[in-house]
């Protein structure tokens, strides 16, 4: 007896292709998956950083290791060469107790090879634009904001009216509906 072996149920309008269900967002080449995560594991052997000369040297050693293996660098396997999360690397940059060290402007100067790298690779059309979008937003600080400012002058409670002024400015200014 013969089993028939049925093609998976198509979904949805894009004739049954989905851009996350399955492989079909992935576009790598046999063995490319085998090759990008040999080289995060041979990152993460790589012994936590203790000083800030060890932080330089690290660092100086995973963006010449990028060159080598044909890698775009990212701030994950730059904290990943370091022995550290992403988080680590924020709070040495950021945090209080490094602002103004050596260690931060270390990471800062890193941070700002793989930023200019992400920004050639946008403007030269080379990755997409809303990935790399999310990159300088997520990794580098860049914002979409709109500001919109409110003012009037002549309706304004500024902070300096007395409790009277405030109460005669309502009295006069505001509409009270009294045909109900």
């Amino acid at each position: 007896m013969s089993e028939e072996v049925k093609e998976p149920r198509k979904r949805g309008g894009n004739n049954g292709k989905s851009p996350v269900i399955g492989n079909n967002a992935l576009k790598v080449a046999t063995g490319d998956l085998t090759t990008f995560i040999q080289n995060m594991v041979d990152l993460k052997r790589l012994p936590a950083i203790k000083t800030d000369e060890e932080l330089e040297q690290r660092l100086n050693l995973y963006f010449d290791w990028c060159i080598q293996n044909d890698m775009k660098p990212g701030v994950e396997g730059m904290a990943l060469a370091c022995g550290v999360d992403r988080r680590t690397l924020w709070d040495w940059e950021t945090a209080n107790s490094w602002k103004y060290s050596r260690r931060a402007e270390i990471v800062k100067r890193a941070k700002q090879i793989i930023s200019c790298s992400l920004e050639q690779l946008i403007m030269q059309n080379k990755i997409n634009v809303i990935g790399g979008i999310f990159m300088m937003k997520n990794h580098f600080g860049y914002t979409d904001k709109s500001e919109v400012e409110l003012s009037s002058s002549n309706n304004a409670l500024s902070p300096g009216l007395t409790r009277e002024q405030i109460i005669e400015k309502i009295r006069t200014d505001v509409v009270i509906d009294e045909e109900e």
